[in-house]
């Protein structure tokens, strides 16, 4: 799905007249403003809640997998996790070395000597072989993570919206179009009050539930054939 796709449906759909019309000015395209305000303008100020809200999603949704491998040190426990991207989201699986075999390494489970903790980025490895005795035949850890979108640039021309891609199935277009409404008429989320923007974020989480409810996440690490079937792209 393309960037410019998000800014259709803001400027052109139901939301128009709160998301891109009455709070930045914009009547009805991303052409022009009524007010003069220029396309560039335009897009400056919505691209920054387009992406907290791509975040957001693939936050609550496991959308985006990443492998990174770090190497062990003998006797060496704490190892910190510096993906090149920096999209580190959540580490879901570690897998080592065991009996010749690939083997999936417990996460976070207290008492067992096998397991792996996580504390943020930093690693914790057990460091005895005779009470985690994958370690006597794995020189390398695989890690799996759910990772953040693709990084969009804080500066992106709006020449090139029309050409970036966005890490999001357009199953949750929806969801994302109603944060972003959320963010636009209300920056602080929910209040002590009712008005629209917290209507707007009541919408996003019930979209949300909705699209839990289809399952719409990574199952595997093969192709997600119901996410590309659906319109990941």
């Amino acid at each position: 799905m393309l960037l410019t796709e998000v800014y259709d449906q803001l400027a052109y759909g139901e939301l128009r007249n709160t998301v891109l019309g009455d709070a930045i000015g914009l009547t009805g395209s991303m052409d022009g403003a009524a007010d003069g305000t220029n396309v560039e303008t335009i897009h400056a100020k919505v691209l920054p809640l387009v992406k907290l809200g791509i975040t957001e999603l693939h936050k609550r949704f496991l959308l985006r997998e990443v492998t990174l491998a770090q190497a062990l040190v003998a006797g060496q426990a704490n190892y910190t996790l510096t993906p090149a991207s920096d999209d580190l989201l959540k580490v879901v699986r570690i897998y080592g070395t065991y009996l010749t075999k690939q083997f999936e390494i417990p996460i976070n489970e207290i008492n067992n000597d096998l397991s792996i903790r996580i504390v943020d980025n930093l690693l914790i490895v057990p460091t005895d072989g005779t009470k985690a005795p994958w370690l006597l035949e794995t020189t390398s850890l695989s890690i799996i993570y759910q990772a953040d979108h693709v990084m969009i640039p804080a500066s992106l021309a709006w020449a090139s919206a029309s050409s970036t891609a966005i890490t999001l199935p357009r199953s949750h277009l929806w969801a994302l179009c109603l944060y972003v409404a959320s963010r636009v008429t209300n920056s602080m989320g929910f209040g002590g009050e009712m008005h629209e923007g917290n209507n707007y974020a009541i919408k996003f989480e019930q979209e949300v539930a909705s699209l839990k409810g289809f399952n719409f996440e990574i199952d595997t690490d093969y192709e997600n054939v119901k996410l590309t079937d659906r319109g990941f792209a």
